[in-house]
């Protein structure tokens, strides 16, 4: 009877283990065995004009390694779909880039934080020429932004 009991024990526990390690996979996005963050040459980027929108990837001057697709999100933790941002992006603050493991669906660690900015846009010039303005006479006028770019 004890052999018995034993037994049970013991295929309680595998079956207990087993389930535990399944778990932990489930839930683990970390590569194994990890895999390099991406390299940024740059920390930051400016929304540019016309369409107020940046694309973050020239940031990277790794090589995004096979089967694995290059990734921002607005966390430095946990990415998900929920805080994936597209290229470009119009968004603004705070992005992490990442190596997303396509067969594995993991993720490598986050890069350091990218801050993306609007671009500081400045009030019209307006620019007067040949201000004497007589009927049967042409003038000018200039508008012009003071935008950085």
């Amino acid at each position: 009877m004890t052999n018995l009991k034993f037994l049970k024990n013991a295929r309680l526990l595998i079956f207990t283990s087993l389930l535990f390690i399944l778990n932990q996979k489930a839930f683990s996005q970390a590569c194994s065995p990890a895999i390099a963050a991406p390299t940024l040459s740059a920390n930051s980027a400016v929304l540019k004009c016309p369409s107020l929108t940046a694309d973050l990837n020239v940031l990277v001057s790794s090589t995004t390694p096979p089967d694995m697709t290059l990734e921002w999100h607005t966390v430095a933790t946990n990415p998900t779909a929920a805080n994936l941002v597209t290229m470009p992006t119009s968004s603004t603050g705070i992005h992490y880039a990442y190596y997303h493991d396509d067969i594995n669906n993991c993720y490598s660690p986050a890069t350091a934080a990218v801050s993306v900015t609007n671009p500081a846009i400045g009030a019209p010039v307006a620019t007067v020429s040949n201000n004497t303005f007589c009927t049967g006479t042409n003038g000018s006028i200039t508008l012009r932004s003071n935008s950085i770019n």
